[in-house]
């Protein structure tokens, strides 16, 4: 095997050390063992690899040091180490590597600072450290001679402002500086960069957001969260037409939602794989412009925790693409509706055909559980916990294969409840109090209220927050609602 060029074993189960033998394939180009076993060193054997451009490691348990002589590999152009555990610090003699283009080494155990020397590899484009143990030197003072396109140096300790180097790269697409302790304001330059990707959540950052920065036409993430950033949202801030994701919960931002965020053309792009508008615990104020159920594609609107008033927009219930997230990771699962009053009217109950879960649970309800709910074929758990002037009507005629109804009251009927076609029917006590939710990711503080004919406000004085389990669930339109459970605590 002198003579091969091209050597690729990725996802296979191939465990142990890698073969010192490997330094023996002197014209080898590529070398992909990612997404395997391997443990231990990487040899040093490896470096004889002289004709090496893309060396490829990534997803093993490969340990200890990064070879010290890395830097002789000359003709390397990809070097991915990521996801492995290596230990020690960067080398310095990676800076040997004038043809690296991509270098990946992010989510191991390295520690040290970052070597500013990396700047001064001149074809350097990507550039991704985060997820380990590194440093960053504030005083170093850094004239690039690279042109990124990706930079992520998430966790890597960064503190003080944002470094103004990074302005020099003009070419920028991708940023991610988060989760570090910087602090300042976002810089102006910044704003005015043609970036497509920003995420500088988890750290210090305050101040307003700069109008400038949505005026960019290349802009389709913005990742905020967990900041200090404070005052009213920028009015222009659905210029940047391209957003399809925008987090900045977790801030202090005031005042009323900019009617112009319906002008995000890119959730209404069905090419996207996901469209997400995230703006909960700041404390916005106002009522929520109808204006919003425009966004057809819109996929979590999570607007809770801020200081919103006046009716939930009925035509809320248009927004079709939040029956399903295509993302499980984004599922929020934990909701704090303690703040909301809810009033369920008219006969709408019997019309939520796909409704799996309903738990309406510790409320002041009363009067008769509607018969309609016996139309709900696809009920699986159904509670009425602690009411005490409800009661069940002997009269519903239940389509449901399996349902469980759980809870008790004062005022419930003892007399069993008709069943045609039930498979199993369990009745029993449920120990649970306070909040309960598990609709999937709400609509912020409502969910779907086009057919549920829900009225939500916030009030200045919270209940109790007490926390019940919750379900992981989707489906979030009321029409196709998989998944409704929400024990609240209703108090004027």
């Amino acid at each position: 095997m002198s003579k091969l060029v091209s050597l690729d074993l990725t996802l296979n189960s191939f465990h142990g050390n890698i073969p010192k033998e490997t330094g023996n394939m002197t014209k080898l180009q590529q070398l992909d063992l990612s997404s395997n076993n391997f443990f231990g060193e990487i040899p040093p054997s490896v470096l004889n690899l002289k004709e090496l451009k893309v060396l490829i490691l990534t997803d093993n348990s490969l340990s200890k040091e990064i070879p010290i002589d890395i830097g002789n590999l000359s003709n390397i152009t990809t070097l991915d180490f990521s996801n492995n555990k290596l230990t020690g610090t960067i080398p310095s003699s990676i800076q040997k590597l004038t043809q690296l283009e991509t270098l990946q080494l992010e989510n191991n155990l390295l520690t040290g600072e970052i070597p500013s020397c990396l700047f001064n590899i001149k074809g350097l484009k990507n550039l991704f450290l985060e997820g380990n143990y590194l440093t960053w030197n504030n005083k170093a003072k850094i004239m690039p001679r690279c042109t990124l396109s990706e930079l992520s140096m998430r966790s890597c300790g960064l503190t003080g402002e944002i470094p103004d180097w990074i302005s020099t790269q003009k070419t920028l697409v991708h940023i991610d500086l988060s989760a570090n302790q910087l602090e300042g304001t976002f810089p102006l330059w910044l704003a005015e960069m043609n970036v497509n990707d920003i995420d500088l959540s988890g750290n210090n950052l305050k101040g307003f957001l700069p109008p400038s920065l949505f005026n960019s036409q290349s802009l389709t993430v913005l990742s905020l969260s967990w900041n200090n950033f404070y005052g009213e949202l920028p009015s222009n801030i659905g210029n940047a037409t391209e957003i399809y994701h925008l987090s900045l919960d977790r801030n202090n931002f005031s005042g009323k939602l900019p009617e112009s965020i319906v002008n995000y053309q890119a959730l209404s792009a069905k090419s996207l794989p996901f469209k997400f508008y995230n703006l909960r615990n700041n404390s916005l104020q106002g009522s929520i412009p109808d204006c919003i159920s425009n966004l057809t594609k819109l996929q979590i609107l999570d607007l809770s925790s801020n200081q919103l008033v006046g009716d939930i927009p009925t035509k809320i219930g248009n927004l079709a693409s939040m029956i399903e997230t295509t993302n499980d990771s984004y599922v929020f699962i934990d909701f704090d509706m303690s703040d909301v009053i809810l009033n369920w009217k008219k006969t709408q109950q019997g019309s939520l055909n796909a409704l799996k879960v309903l738990n309406i649970s510790h409320n002041n309800l009363y009067g008769r559980v509607p018969a309609s709910l016996g139309d709900l074929e696809n009920l699986e758990s159904f509670g009425l916990v602690i009411q005490q002037y409800i009661r069940l009507n002997s009269t519903i005629t239940c389509k449901i294969a399996t349902t469980d109804y759980f809870g008790y009251s004062s005022a419930m009927s003892r007399r069993p409840v008709t069943n045609n076609n039930h498979q199993r029917l369990r009745v029993r006590k449920h120990g649970s109090h306070g909040k309960e939710c598990g609709i999937g990711y709400v609509v912020g503080f409502f969910v779907a209220v086009g057919n549920l004919y829900l009225i939500g406000y916030f009030v200045p004085t919270k209940p109790p927050n007490h926390r019940g389990p919750t379900k992981k669930a989707k489906g979030i339109n009321s029409k196709y609602l998989t998944s409704y459970a929400c024990s609240l605590w209703s108090k004027l």
